[in-house]
């Protein structure tokens, strides 16, 4: 059984979130411990986890029919978001591309809104109609429980919401002791329900080895910063899935750019 299996060198939090989980099939559990057991030091662990984990996404249990009138959000940074664009056409400078960016949510007039549209769907769509937001699986929130997806982004407590979400993810903390970065700009996209594809609630191997490690806990909720600012960790977290990476193209007119 795979409680019995003893991985010497994976960190107990990791191994709990792994065990403990009853929205992760036994096997899976089993076959991750087993291929992380011959591991001789924690680094090794991590690079076994990521291994097995890359080919065992979206393994958690189907999420219930949702309101197919909601909608669900997914984050990311400009900066992020603006390099992947850059090295996918091959051209153009990741600052011209973070204007364009900031342009569908800050334009002053329709026309520079309507010409930041046209660029997404020339430039990127036209030559890439599957582009998607993030690798698999993309991870998005839902709603609260009195403010739907487009209202939280047109909060004007908008900034705290890479905190809840536990952004800026665990590789980019540093060293302890850990400081929030503040002024990080970041884009925000808002689906339709209906527009997501095998969407499941997240187990451990939907992310990497530190992100389980630091921050992400079972449950599917996610979990504010540890170091977050205390107003923004007072709001908690949001509850989350996973599903197929999603296309660009089902949400290129509700975009939203803010700073944390």
């Amino acid at each position: 059984m795979f409680e019995d299996i003893v991985v010497e060198h994976m960190d107990a939090g990791v191994r709990s979130k792994i065990v403990d989980d009853p929205n992760l099939p036994d096997t899976r559990k089993e076959a991750v411990l087993r291929q992380c057991q011959v591991a001789d030091d924690e680094g090794s662990v991590s690079e076994a986890f990521g291994s097995y984990a890359t080919t065992s996404r979206l393994v958690g249990l189907t999420v219930p029919a949702l309101n197919a009138a909601d909608h669900l959000g997914h984050i990311k940074t400009v900066e992020s978001v603006a390099r992947y664009m850059a090295w996918k056409l091959g051209r153009l400078e990741v600052d011209v591309i973070q204007d364009h960016l900031r342009a569908l949510s800050y334009a002053k007039t329709s026309l520079e809104r309507r010409e930041a549209v046209l660029w997404i769907e020339e430039e990127l769509l036209g030559r890439f109609p599957n582009y998607t937001v993030s690798s698999r699986p993309s991870w998005l929130f839902e709603r609260e429980v009195d403010r739907s997806v487009p209202e939280i982004f047109s909060a004007p407590n908008c900034g705290a919401l890479p905190c809840r979400l536990g952004l800026p993810e665990p590789m980019l903390w540093g060293d302890p002791p850990y400081h929030y970065p503040r002024n990080i700009e970041f884009i925000g996209f808002s689906f339709e329900v209906t527009s997501v594809v095998g969407a499941r609630r997240p187990t451990a191997l939907d992310g990497d080895y530190e992100s389980v490690k630091k921050i992400w806990q079972i449950g599917g909720q996610t979990q504010p910063l540890p170091h977050g600012p205390d107003d923004m960790k007072a709001l908690g977290g949001l509850p989350e899935l996973v599903s197929e990476p999603v296309r660009l193209s089902l949400t290129q007119t509700t975009i939203y750019v803010f700073d944390n």
